[in-house]
C-alpha cells in the first residue's frame, strides 16, 4: 500500500512551511486556541482523539508532533486516495481543514512509535475554518496503560505563530465487560458482590453463588 504521502513530499512541505514562517510577524503571545478533551479509555479498547482549535486571525497550515504515553498506541487505519488506490494513515483532516488542505505524515520520529510528525499545509494559502477540529487520530490501549497520563502535542506551531505545547489528559477506564451472567432464580444460597463480600439479596446487581455470575434484579 502506498502511503498517504511519502517521506520526500513531507521534507518538502516542512521546508515550504518553515520558511513561510520566517517571514511573518512574530507573535508575542499564541492567539491559537489548541485543545484536547479529557480522553477515558480501558484496555483493549480504541478511542478517536479530535484535535479542536479556534483562532481569530487566518491561519493556512501547521504542524505538530504527537507523543503518546506508555500504554498507548496509535492505530493504522486504511483508504484510498484520490486515484483509488489504497493507502495506509494515522492522522485524517478535521473540520477546521479545507478540501484543498493536504496532510502530510512522515515516518514515526527517529524510529519511534510512539512520536508522530503531522504536518497540513494549503497550496493555496487558504485559511484553516474556525472553530473545528485540526485533526483526528485512533489510540488503542493496553494493560500498560497507567491510572493517569497525558497524551502531548509538542512543538504545534501555526505559519505566522510561534511553538507551543498542549496536553490531553488520559485516563484509565475500567474493563466493563461482563460476559456469562445469568439471571438469579435461587434464594437459599449466600449471595456474594464480585470484591468477595456477603451481600442483601435486593436490589439489580451482579452476584457471584458457587462461582457462577448471575444477574440480580430484585
Amino acid at each position: 500500500m502506498k502511503k498517504y504521502m511519502n517521506i520526500a513530499k513531507l521534507t518538502l512541505l516542512v521546508m515550504a512551511f518553515l520558511g513561510a514562517a520566517s517571514c511573518a510577524i512574530a507573535q508575542t503571545e499564541n492567539p491559537e486556541l489548541v485543545s484536547v478533551e479529557t480522553i477515558t479509555i480501558a484496555p483493549g479498547e480504541e478511542v478517536e482523539v479530535a484535535v479542536n482549535y479556534e483562532c481569530a486571525l487566518e491561519r493556512s497550515g501547521f504542524q505538530m508532533h504527537i507523543l503518546l504515553p506508555i500504554g498507548l498506541d496509535f492505530v493504522e487505519q486504511t483508504g484510498v486516495d484520490e486515484d483509488g488506490d489504497p493507502i495506509t494513515f494515522y492522522v485524517s483532516k478535521g473540520s477546521a481543514c479545507k478540501a484543498s488542505h493536504k496532510v502530510a505524515i512522515g515516518e514515526f520520529y527517529k524510529g519511534n512509535s510512539k512520536d508522530l510528525l503531522v504536518l497540513v499545509d494549503n497550496p493555496d494559502i487558504k485559511a484553516l475554518n474556525s472553530p473545528g477540529s485540526l485533526i483526528s487520530f485512533k489510540v488503542k490501549a493496553d494493560e500498560s496503560l497507567a491510572e493517569t497520563s497525558q497524551i502531548v502535542l509538542k512543538d504545534v506551531k501555526f505559519n505566522g505563530g510561534q511553538y507551543f505545547d498542549v496536553n490531553a489528559n488520559v485516563v484509565r477506564g475500567p474493563v466493563t465487560g461482563i460476559s456469562g451472567a445469568m439471571v438469579d432464580n435461587t434464594d437459599n444460597i449466600p449471595a456474594y458482590n464480585l470484591a468477595g463480600q456477603m451481600i442483601s439479596r435486593s436490589g439489580k446487581t451482579i452476584i457471584v453463588k458457587k462461582g457462577k455470575k448471575y444477574i440480580q434484579n430484585r
